[in-house]
């Protein structure tokens, strides 16, 4: 797999099977999955971003809080994605409910 755009990157994860997409446009998407699907999820966000920038489980780095804080910050149990190339920020923020069933994935594309 090689995913060479974010536009490629959402077509992707839209086919994966998902619960709902809650809102969408040109430069954000906000999808549903149960986290069952996590192992197909992970490697098509790994192969567009690399490696997570911050993983679930780890506090957050001030680098880290700078990046997120226009779209609500990263708490400790979740993760984010990042890249910036030719001064557009790239992001996928991981965010898990409580009810440990669901989690809440946001695509944003941010022109700077």
């Amino acid at each position: 797999m090689s995913i060479n755009s974010i536009e490629e990157l959402v077509r992707t994860l839209k086919n994966i099977e998902h619960e709902e997409i809650r809102n969408e446009s040109e430069t954000y998407l906000e999808i549903v999955f149960n986290t069952g699907v996590m192992d197909k999820i992970k490697p098509v966000l790994e192969d567009y971003y690399g490696p997570a920038f911050k993983q679930a489980g780890v506090k957050a780095e001030p680098e880290v809080n700078e990046i997120s804080k226009a779209y609500g910050g990263v708490q400790k149990e979740q993760a984010l994605y990042y890249k910036n190339s030719q001064g557009i920020s790239q992001l996928a923020m991981l965010w898990p409910w409580q009810d440990g069933k669901r989690i809440t994935i946001k695509i944003i594309q941010d022109h700077q």
